[in-house]
């Protein structure tokens, strides 16, 4: 707070100027002393003759504020007249703090904004006065007061933070709650609030705010923009596109509304205004992330590669700055993220921003050399700029010109098909414990430590593979260990093989295969590494992975692989996948995390030791390793290009995506932008490049680097194409990255109704089954916190969720699952690897879940179904056994529908399906036609297979066998 009494002014004896000038010395020495009660009597004297007098009304207040008589300290100072201008400067800045400090947010904004008329470059008014706007929801409003800061060389870590990441929201539900409860009717703590309901899925309870808000202050920019946000969630485009017709030039000034227009003119396939709209957008804000990813993607398309290519690196690098911002403790940023913050924002031109971190870094014993010149480089670069810190994308002014303004005139509703399964049908049950299986994951937990260590949240894979050759789907779980830093692990722990007894039950038969898997692992891949007829074994470790060969005679022999080192890489997710298509299988290990105390820091927060955040460390780089074909790998990690920083890997799919003759590999990354690794020659040593940004898959529909976890791949929207859904971490949405034309994605979370229901979920497994075979594949998703964070209002173990697609990507939960089913509303877990078979053979896929601090779960889909459905096994000669990235297009052949299927590799989060294919075809009558288009480039052709089959197909041309009704 500010100190009111201003020192004493001389005056003349034995007037009456002098005996106020003695009082008020007097009560000074009072408040000095700590005598607030006789300071505050001394003033109230001079008041009652001289009730102007500016000295003696800040006395008077100072001294109520002591006394915590905050109603009378803000009387007094509202008494000081603008006639002494330095006092009045002095009274209208303390009243400001104690409506800040005490909830009055509205007035305190109004006094602190009168403050800077008197003195524009004030810095503790500036520092307040942006910090009630970022509270309040206003990063556009807060720009150009942190941007005085920053000119002014005032601005500290916390306000460089707020600049480098203007989107990330601050965390002050409780204080803008206060706030209300004091003054019910202030308006930019109700739009703090509901931004915050927003972000927190509560879309209904925000939009109520926010239409209270639009009625007493019609026309607000930033008002208008959350109102949209609310609507754009909850897919409404035709209200939004008369909110858009119903907007003032005033309103439209704010960069966030251009982008929701643009995102509307998406919607209704009007690329080139879409695009016109995110350039006037970052014609505004030329940091604005999501604009910059949209319109990139979108010039991509229109043939602007150049600016296109532009845009999506700016969109990256701002992904990367929000990232690193995010890891700074204000209090005390590390050095060398303040390095790397200074470099990006250099490299965006932000000169000023750039100096001021590189400021902060030398405050903390950064490198003196990097000191020296960066900041003379940067000092160079700032006296040039001639003082304006303000930035602008050069060219964008004339070049929106060349795209038409959005036309939101109605056009004709897009007919969805919904499938026509009712809910009620559907029935889930966990079987595991009645069949045999009773393996629980353990985690390595300490008991006599709160809090969880990053190697106790990750959890266990699971593998459904037929190992014996019977037809009937086993089971594989992975295991954890005591683990020790700088010592073997124990040997109590290890990984546990079930076969499946005609489906019927299942038996542990670890012991008598030959596995000892005893080290800490998390995923784990089933598949044919040589090509023998019998499926292998591939595991993830903290510590080196271990192949195991299926012998063909119910046992398996470890085999060294000497491309993997002895080391302490952390694998979550692995694949055994033919990459290069030569035939033979190669391995790939996503890898997370490395660096000291990895596996023993546990991070302090306000309610107690939890789980660090993973950029506390340094990211793994991934591996592959290709196959020889003699048995033998060859480690070719940094020729392949995989030495990509900032990887944090959890996820992994391997498939044709970009390219149908191509096994591209997607990795989900943890607080980081995911990879795309697109091979650059179809065949040979692999050497890939990552196009995540320019192909749409790197970031959300926001533009935002999120906490990815597991995938899912199918094709969703039924246009042909392989998609991609992913599971994100608590208070971010998950993402569909539909696929379209050209090898480009769009996340269509919101559009298919996916946003909301993610948000108040932290998902990891997640598998696409088509759960009533109506010929949609529906979505599965494993939930569960890392750590307890129940003081954030998170729930630690949350509810499986089920979203059936009710046709074309658009997507409705289940939530009338009965008690007892597996997605009842009271079943919780903390779900993680998560894989899909037929155990039984039913016709009906079932999946199987590793839990943390419970058994695993083998979940039997008992739905009545209503469609038929047809089961492909495929069978390389040419291409690799295992057929990893095979296609199949099935045509029905009395309408000629088509479906499109895909054999995919990675399956996502640490685990491993059934390498079936598992198709629902609806309720259409007849025959079907298969073609198969394997990844060495031929075709298999099969007509007139029925429905309710069993079809093995083999590279060669010829069908194994006639077409089998399963039991």
């Amino acid at each position: 707070m500010w100190r009111t009494a201003p020192p004493s002014a001389p005056g003349a004896a034995n007037t009456p100027t002098a005996t106020t000038a003695k009082l008020l010395s007097t009560a000074r020495v009072r408040l000095a002393a700590r005598r607030w009660d006789d300071a505050r009597r001394i003033a109230e004297q001079i008041l009652q003759r001289e009730p102007d007098d500016p000295a003696a009304l800040l006395i008077a207040g100072e001294a109520a504020t002591r006394l915590e008589q905050f109603s009378d300290a803000l009387k007094y100072y509202a008494g000081v007249s603008p006639a002494h201008p330095e006092q009045y400067l002095l009274a209208i800045r303390t009243a400001a703090e104690i409506h800040r400090v005490h909830g009055s947010l509205d007035e305190a904004e109004k006094l602190f904004r009168t403050a800077l008329q008197l003195t524009p470059d004030d810095p503790p008014t500036l520092t307040h006065l942006a910090t009630l706007l970022m509270l309040t929801a206003r990063p556009g409003a807060a720009r150009p007061v942190l941007l005085r800061l920053l000119e002014i060389g005032a601005a500290g870590p916390q306000q460089l933070q707020w600049l480098a990441d203007s989107e990330r929201p601050a965390k002050a539900a409780g204080y803008l709650e206060r706030s209300l409860e004091i003054s019910p009717d202030q308006v930019f703590p109700r739009l703090g609030l509901a931004n915050l309901l927003r972000l927190r899925g509560e879309t209904a309870a925000a939009e109520a705010l926010l239409s209270a808000l639009r009625q007493r202050m019609p026309q607000r920019p930033e008002i208008e923009g959350t109102y949209a946000r609310c609507l754009l969630e909850q897919e409404r485009f035709s209200d939004l596109a008369t909110w858009w017709s119903e907007l003032s030039d005033h309103a439209r000034n704010g960069a966030d509304n251009w982008s929701i227009a643009g995102v509307v003119c998406e919607s209704r396939q009007q690329p080139r205004e879409a695009c016109r709209c995110y350039l006037e957008c970052l014609q505004r804000n030329p940091d604005h992330r999501e604009a910059s990813h949209r319109a990139g993607r979108l010039l991509l398309g229109l043939e602007q590669a150049e600016l296109a290519q532009s845009l999506l690196q700016r969109a990256e690098t701002l992904a990367e700055i929000a990232r690193l911002a995010g890891t700074i403790e204000p209090s005390a940023p590390q050095p060398e993220v303040c390095q790397s913050l200074s470099g990006l924002l250099e490299e965006l031109g932000r000169n000023w921003e750039a100096l001021a971190w590189a400021d902060q870094a030398a405050r903390r014993g950064a490198d003196p050399e990097w000191i020296r010149s960066t900041a003379g480089r940067l000092s160079s670069k700032v006296r040039q700029e001639s003082g304006n810190v303000r930035e602008s994308l050069p060219g964008l002014g004339q070049f929106k010109f060349d795209f038409p303004l959005p036309d939101f005139t109605p056009t004709v509703p897009v007919d969805v098909p919904i499938a026509t399964a009712s809910p009620q049908k559907l029935s889930f049950v966990d079987e595991a414990a009645a069949v045999g299986i009773d393996f629980t994951y353990f985690e390595d937990p300490d008991p006599a430590t709160e809090g969880r260590r990053m190697r106790e949240f990750t959890g266990g894979g699971v593998a459904a593979f037929d190992y014996d050759g019977d037809g009937w789907v086993d089971l594989y779980f992975t295991q954890g260990a005591e683990l020790t830093p700088g010592r073997p692990p124990t040997t109590v722990y290890r990984d546990q093989l079930y076969r499946n007894l005609g489906g019927e039950r299942f038996e542990n038969v670890t012991a008598r295969t030959g596995v000892v898997e005893d080290r800490f692992s998390g995923g784990v891949a089933a598949g044919d590494f040589n090509n023998d007829g019998f499926p292998d074994l591939y595991v993830a470790n903290i510590g080196p992975n271990r192949l195991f060969e299926n012998r063909g005679d119910g046992t398996f022999a470890e085999v060294t692989v000497p491309a993997l080192p002895d080391s302490d890489q952390w694998t979550t997710s692995c694949a055994i996948a033919d990459l290069n298509l030569d035939g033979i299988p190669d391995l790939f290990d996503v890898n997370y995390l490395e660096g000291n105390g990895l596996h023993e820091l546990i991070y302090q927060t306000s309610a107690g030791p939890r789980v660090c955040m993973p950029l506390a460390f340094a990211a793994a780089k991934d591996r592959l390793c290709l196959g020889v074909g003699d048995g033998t790998f060859r480690d070719l990690t940094e020729t392949a290009g995989l030495g990509l920083p900032d990887g944090n890997g959890l996820g992994l799919l391997i498939g044709p995506l970009t390219d149908a003759s191509r096994a591209d590999v997607f990795v989900a990354n943890d607080m980081t932008a995911n990879f795309l690794l697109r091979p650059r020659e179809r065949t040979g040593a692999p050497r890939y490049e990552d196009v995540a940004a320019s192909a749409g898959v790197a970031f959300s529909h926001e533009g935002k680097s999120q906490a990815c976890m597991g995938v899912a791949a199918a094709d969703f929207d039924g246009n042909g194409r392989l998609d991609l859904f992913v599971t994100n971490y608590f208070n971010e949405p998950n993402a569909l990255y539909l696929a379209q034309s050209g090898g480009l994605f769009e996340d269509q979370c919101p559009r298919a109704g996916l946003r909301q229901p993610s948000l108040p979920m932290l998902g990891f497994g997640t598998q696409a089954i088509d759960v009533d075979l109506d010929g949609w594949p529906d979505l599965v998703v494993a939930n569960g916190d890392l750590d307890d964070f129940s003081h954030e209002s998170r729930e630690f173990r949350m509810r499986p969720q089920l979203f059936r697609n009710r046709g074309a990507a658009r997507f409705a939960e289940w939530l009338t699952a009965p008690a007892g089913d597996y997605f009842a509303a009271n079943s919780v877990h903390r779900g993680r690897g998560l894989a899909t078979l037929d155990w039984n053979r039913d016709g009906r896929q079932d999946f199987v879940v590793s839990h943390l601090d419970e058994p695993s779960s083998l979940v039997t889909n008992r739905s009545e179904s209503t469609g038929r459905f047809i089961n492909i096994q495929l069978v390389g000669t040419v291409s690799s056994r295992d057929g990893i990235g095979a296609q199949v297009q099935m045509t029905h052949e009395q309408t000629g529908r088509a479906q499109t299927v895909w054999l995919t590799g990675g399956d996502g989060y640490q685990a491993s399906n059934s390498r079936t294919l598992h198709v629902g075809l609806g309720k259409e009558a007849g025959l079907i036609t298969l073609e198969v288009r394997w990844p060495a480039g031929g075709t298999t052709n099969v007509r007139g297979v029925e429905r309710d089959t069993f079809v093995r197909l083999v590279e060669s041309g010829r069908q194994d066998g006639a077409p089998v009704a399963l039991p």
